[in-house]
């Protein structure tokens, strides 16, 4: 039946973000991380392989459950998400994938402030990286070597992002 394949999706989810979690560490700045790779002794706050990407879910289940924990450890990646400078500007490995954690948060009052305030943070480092065209602003993709447009890793997603918050729109 339909309620008994939702529990099971519930149990699943529940499944893996518990996986999830169980691989963060606490990080020089109290904050929550894992590591970008398990043969990679690095940590990174983005997207693809870190602690905005997950803190994503983590929002999710906080908000589906009202589970304290959840909660609790949304206070903890953000620390180790609050950051001006990233490697790049983009969506799956850079600033514009954080942001898009932190709009999310924006979304409940108990961080709307801060998440807003973080985001313009975040979004002031982003705008580091721009390339005037005549048509106007292009970013570099994820090797700075090179024009991108794509999502993932170019100017789409910085787009995407920056109107989000300019909006105060999405999910």
């Amino acid at each position: 039946t339909e309620r008994n394949r939702t529990r099971r999706q519930r149990e699943v989810g529940r499944e893996g973000i518990e996986w999830a979690i169980s691989k963060g560490f606490p990080n020089p700045n109290g904050g929550m991380s894992w590591f970008a790779r398990d043969t990679t002794p690095s940590y990174t706050p983005y997207w693809r392989w870190g602690s905005s990407g997950i803190g994503r879910t983590v929002l999710r289940y906080w908000h589906v459950t009202g589970e304290p924990r959840f909660r609790d450890l949304m206070e903890e990646i953000h620390l180790d998400c609050d950051h001006k400078y990233t490697i790049f500007p983009g969506y799956f490995f850079g600033t514009a994938g954080i942001c898009e954690m932190y709009m999310d948060m924006a979304r409940f009052s108990r961080w709307e402030t801060m998440a807003l305030q973080t985001t313009r943070k975040l979004l002031s480092g982003c705008l580091l990286f721009p390339v005037e065209r005549p048509g106007g602003l292009a970013f570099p993709g994820e090797s700075l070597s090179r024009i991108s447009c794509d999502f993932g890793t170019g100017g789409a997603g910085i787009a995407l992002v920056m109107h989000r918050y300019r909006n105060r729109c999405g999910a």
